[in-house]
């Protein structure tokens, strides 16, 4: 049951009508949205199971046996088709969050924070080279009537060395991480896309 689910279990209160004053950074995560609308399909189902009663009429049988007769067919064939809709709305809810739950299991899963550091990590290259870039521009213009071609004064220089080894590792060391985080992050997208959430 979806209930006993860890990833249920930790936004549940989140998804409550108190989850923005508990944390209101994730209670507008896109995965707490799954927990809310698994929790209002599920009292929806349940009105709508109860209210099924409301459309039968009880006729009593022998030995004070009671059985139900639908007695508005039309509201009774609507409400039924209502609830095989939602039915099948919260499976579909409860196979998303049995999936997000098995994706958890490495460790927390929160969309904004999955999608926060690919956003960051895919900055570095950018950033780095600016850096890198910058510096360069300082080292040149320093040593510039020195005679030498750009190639051997950046060469010659250690601080620049120094920084553009620094730099390389910087953005191999993002580009892997962005390698985990990107599959990570479309497949999480593709399963809250799926349930609307």
């Amino acid at each position: 049951m979806i209930e006993s689910l860890k990833f249920f279990k930790d936004r549940e209160a989140l998804a409550g009508p108190d989850g923005y004053q508990i944390n209101r950074a994730r209670a507008k995560d896109r995965t707490v949205s799954v927990v809310r609308k698994a929790i209002s399909l599920s009292k929806s189902l349940k009105d709508a199971r109860q209210a099924t009663l409301g459309h039968c009429e009880a006729i009593e049988g022998k030995n004070g046996i009671v059985s139900l007769k639908v007695a508005d067919r039309p509201a009774f064939e609507a409400l039924q088709s209502h609830i095989k809709a939602q039915s099948e709305e919260l499976a579909a809810i409860e196979a998303v969050s049995q999936k997000l739950d098995e994706m958890a299991a490495s460790g927390e899963l929160w969309y904004e924070d999955i999608e926060s550091m690919a956003g960051g990590y895919g900055r570095t290259e950018f950033s780095e080279n600016q850096r890198l870039s910058s510096l360069a521009s300082a080292v040149l213009s320093r040593r510039m009537n020195t005679g030498k071609t750009t190639e051997q004064i950046l060469a010659e220089d250690e601080d620049y060395k120094k920084f553009s080894k620094i730099t390389s590792e910087q953005i191999s060391n993002a580009n892997k991480q962005l390698a985990v985080l990107r599959p990570k992050l479309a497949e999480m997208k593709q399963l809250l896309d799926s349930v609307g959430c």
